[in-house]
């Protein structure tokens, strides 16, 4: 939700984006990364710790597919992408 906020901040300079390119970023976002990263750096100790990771990596991964192949439906949607 941070592609909103920042952007307002460029409104009135040479790198100001329009909505729909907001919406895109937004939409295809490296949420996962970040997720993945924090679960692999928990120390084995932790309770659960593999389960945790699998959950993850599952909630992750269905995110990218989700999102990667929603992606030109929403291009079109917003006129970006040529029907």
């Amino acid at each position: 939700m941070t592609v909103y906020p920042i952007s307002l901040a460029f409104r009135g300079s040479r790198w100001a984006m329009s909505a729909a390119e907001q919406h895109v970023l937004w939409w295809g976002g490296l949420r996962g990364a970040l997720a993945l990263a924090l679960t692999l750096s928990l120390p084995s100790s932790v309770p659960l710790r593999d389960d945790i990771v699998i959950v993850t990596f599952g909630v992750v991964a269905f995110s990218v597919l989700a999102q990667g192949l929603t992606m030109p439906l929403l291009l079109r949607r917003l006129g970006l992408l040529a029907r």
